[in-house]
């Protein structure tokens, strides 16, 4: 079965959430052409929105003599950003099919889920990181809060860190699991990322992956990414990790149950459901 998904990264840089004023604006590669074709400076600082910026530029180049030769200047190239757009990647996208649910590792395997949260006004990141063996035991889980510029980006840093935590502890046989796919293409060479700010990143990946005997990289949904998705949006806000062992919040016990996982508490949580139905039918039986 496949899935139709409206993208939310550009098609363009392929790393930084899409909106009309990145992709016609504040784009790295979008800011070249209006030097170029324009002579236009882009302050990404003081853009807010792209009528704004609009109706500002035109009333400087109202002051100047050729304003009509470059208000159609402008015109073109607006036009020409968003054609580049289109022809990048199209609208809808057909991905190929993801699980939709974690699923136990095979064998003797580590399973390692890694994902992202990202603020796009305050640069904002939160990386998350869980390892799970093919018992479903949570070998370690936890989140670190970094800077950055973009989700893309952002998605790179975590799996740089589940890679070398791999590495780190002589993991032989690993499969990792990652929702992003841009950074999967990218990982796999199956396209050249579009952001060199990210080319360094993905080249750490590489290297590290080469140091493990077995390994592979899974593309998941997003519902299949809970638990590691708790930890980085809890990272990106600045939450302490060090009781969610021995306190872990409602929601995280309740990705832990629906993940299949086996956590202390999860467990206590059915071993108490146990107890408590024996003790009904105890009684019914009783009663009987």
């Amino acid at each position: 079965m496949k899935f139709l998904q409206i993208p939310t990264i550009s098609s363009i840089c392929e790393f930084e959430e899409e909106s009309v004023e990145h992709l016609l604006l504040l784009c790295e590669w979008s800011r070249g052409i209006w030097m170029a074709i324009c002579g236009l400076k882009i302050d990404r600082g003081a853009v807010r929105t792209f009528d704004g910026w609009l109706l500002s530029t035109f009333d400087q180049i109202n002051q100047t003599m050729d304003g009509i030769g470059m208000k159609t200047r402008i015109a073109f190239t607006c036009w020409g950003l968003w054609k580049a757009r289109n022809e990048a990647g199209a609208w809808i996208q057909v991905l190929p099919d993801r699980d939709k649910s974690w699923s136990r590792p095979r064998n003797g395997w580590i399973k390692v889920n890694v994902d992202d949260a990202y603020c796009r006004n305050s640069n904002d990141c939160g990386i998350g990181i869980v390892i799970r063996d093919s018992l479903g035991q949570i070998l370690e889980a936890y989140g670190n809060y970094i800077r950055g510029s973009s989700a893309g980006m952002a998605e790179a840093y975590a799996l740089r860190e589940g890679v070398k935590f791999a590495v780190q502890n002589n993991f032989d046989r690993v499969t990792f699991e990652i929702d992003s796919l841009i950074v999967y293409n990218s990982v796999l060479k199956k396209e050249e990322s579009r952001s060199w700010q990210v080319q360094p990143v993905v080249s750490d990946i590489q290297n590290f992956l080469q140091m493990i005997p077995q390994q592979d990289l899974k593309l998941i949904s997003r519902t299949a990414n809970g638990a590691a998705d708790w930890f980085a949006n809890a990272a990106r806000v600045r939450m302490c990790f060090v009781d969610w062992r021995q306190q872990p919040s409602s929601s995280l016990v309740g990705i832990w149950n629906k993940d299949g996982s086996l956590h202390p508490l999860v467990l206590s949580y059915r071993l108490f459901d146990s107890v408590f139905l024996f003790v009904l039918s105890f009684l019914f039986c009783s009663v009987s």
